[in-house]
């Protein structure tokens, strides 16, 4: 999408206020899925439209226009998603509450090895659950029935069940209880975002081209960046680099930086950190040649 500087405008429908809009022309087509398994190829998850969107600083005008320019509107009618050329406007406004939606969930997900940052995780979705869902027609946390039911209702969180606050309920709750509640805030998200998905038949792409494949057809760019989160989720999930805060795929299950660097540098530090454990507690440290010597001592 080639974008326009950002235009003020008055919002004639929700009273008088005024709203930022980036206008711009749709540019070349491109494919979601290409992106997203070039990201896992290189381990980059910046390179996947759900990873950039995650990185945007909440806000930044400079970064929304970014994200506009490589991927493009997060929502396009059918008509301007097959019109090349086609003049579209997006309201920052929404696109910084998609956002906001969006980094409370993954969030949950991140932290749930850490009870200090999983009940302040809880916590904030369970006070911005309403206003970071105002442009959706379905809030977070909205529990509903497999189709074609209709049924919907909001969830309630053990602390309202319990009739607590929430900040007494997470103080006393164990990890497993706040991990059970994270996850299936998320569980609920996904499946929110995947009520409009429709299984379509498309001519497969391998020569010679006359055979068929069910695909998945998405209605949007917000739509698809949810799905590529679930199926990493489901398999390999991105981490945070402790040492520079970047987001990478790891390449293994015991990496935990983004540079096989940072990696080899944090297992030093740990094993100096085991070294002055050994020291303190009055245990000399033991190297391979004085085990090799006391093994030949003993045979």
């Amino acid at each position: 999408m080639r974008v326009n500087i950002p235009v003020c405008e008055r919002d004639h429908d929700n009273g008088p206020r005024s709203i930022t809009v980036f206008y711009g022309e749709l540019g070349r087509f491109y494919n979601l899925r290409h992106a997203y398994d070039r990201a896992h190829e290189l381990n980059d998850p910046y390179l996947a439209p759900h990873g950039f969107f995650r990185r945007l600083a909440h806000g930044n005008t400079g970064h929304a226009r970014e994200f506009l320019e490589k991927f493009g509107p997060l929502a396009l009618s059918a008509g301007q998603r097959f019109t090349l050329g086609c003049h579209v406007g997006v309201s920052l406004e929404e696109f910084w509450t998609a956002h906001s939606r969006f980094c409370l969930v993954t969030n949950l997900w991140e932290s749930r090895y850490d009870r200090g940052r999983l009940a302040a995780a809880l916590l904030e979705v369970y006070r911005h659950r309403q206003d970071r869902s105002q442009f959706s027609v379905l809030p977070i946390g909205t529990e509903f029935g497999p189709p074609p039911s209709t049924d919907q209702q909001l969830y309630k969180f053990p602390w309202e069940k319990a009739d607590q606050q929430a900040e007494e309920w997470l103080h006393r709750a164990g990890l497993a209880d706040l991990r059970n509640c994270a996850l299936y805030l998320i569980n609920l998200e996904l499946n929110l975002h995947m009520r409009s998905r429709h299984i379509v038949w498309q001519r497969s792409w391998e020569p010679p081209k006359e055979g068929w494949r069910p695909v998945v057809w998405t209605e949007s760019l917000l739509s698809a960046m949810w799905e590529f989160w679930g199926w990493d989720t489901a398999s390999v999930s991105w981490r945070r680099c402790p040492h520079c805060q970047r987001l990478f795929y790891p390449r293994r299950r015991d990496q935990f930086y983004c540079t096989p660097r940072q990696q080899a540098l944090a297992s030093k530090r740990e094993y100096a950190r085991r070294l002055r454990a050994r020291q303190k507690r009055g245990k000399k440290p033991q190297n391979r040649e004085s085990t090799r010597n006391r093994k030949e001592a003993l045979q």
